[in-house]
């Protein structure tokens, strides 16, 4: 399935830009492939996020699993001001998920970064429960953020019943700090990808 819309300027966004979306699901899990073309005049700058929910079985909550990525950085927030702090080492927080973690009373909703990659450029997290079964998620070298969000603030039966894993190629607030923003020239376009599979 392909999706495909212009995004035509506006006072907020005074840029053309055209983005297309390819989902493909097949034996091997799910892929989604993005395009991004700058259709204007002007220099573009843009990020691109995506939101899938991942369950850790049926019936089972967030406290029943397990997440695994080689993730060695991540932004702290300000829960008042909602401001963006300094990123921080995992290596020396409670949001080491290295060697994977137990999700058992952990909230998240956090953005992290600076991943190890395989020697393909892709990054992965893993999401494991009590059904066994492992999702596999990776993301290729332009997404350079994933957020991790734990569902505590969803209301009734979907609060803690899925974790998001958003791969994202800009970090939170972004367009404000110009960091890690990708910047098309007229006419230029750029693709990336990203996807899930079951081990």
């Amino acid at each position: 399935m392909t999706l495909k819309t212009e995004l035509c300027p506006t006072p907020g966004y005074p840029f053309d830009t055209l983005f297309e979306i390819h989902y493909l699901l097949s034996r091997e899990g799910l892929e989604v492939f993005s395009t991004v073309t700058n259709v204007g005049s002007t220099t573009a700058p843009f990020g691109i996020g995506h939101h899938p929910y991942i369950s850790f079985g049926p019936g089972a909550s967030v406290d029943d699993g397990l997440v695994s990525m080689e993730a060695h950085s991540y932004l702290p927030s300000d829960p008042k001001s909602g401001s963006i702090e300094e990123k921080v080492s995992c290596a020396q927080s409670d949001l080491d998920f290295s060697k994977g973690k137990d999700m058992r009373g952990v909230r998240l909703d956090h953005t992290f970064l600076d991943m190890s990659r395989d020697q393909s450029g892709k990054s992965w997290v893993h999401i494991s429960g009590q059904d066994e079964q492992v999702v596999a998620l990776w993301m290729d070298e332009h997404y350079s953020h994933v957020q991790l969000f734990s569902s505590d603030t969803l209301m009734g039966e979907r609060r803690r019943k899925a974790i998001a894993v958003e791969p994202m190629t800009c970090g939170p607030q972004a367009f404000r700090s110009g960091e890690s923003l990708l910047e098309l020239n007229p006419s230029e376009q750029v693709s990336m990808s990203w996807g899930m599979s079951l081990l």
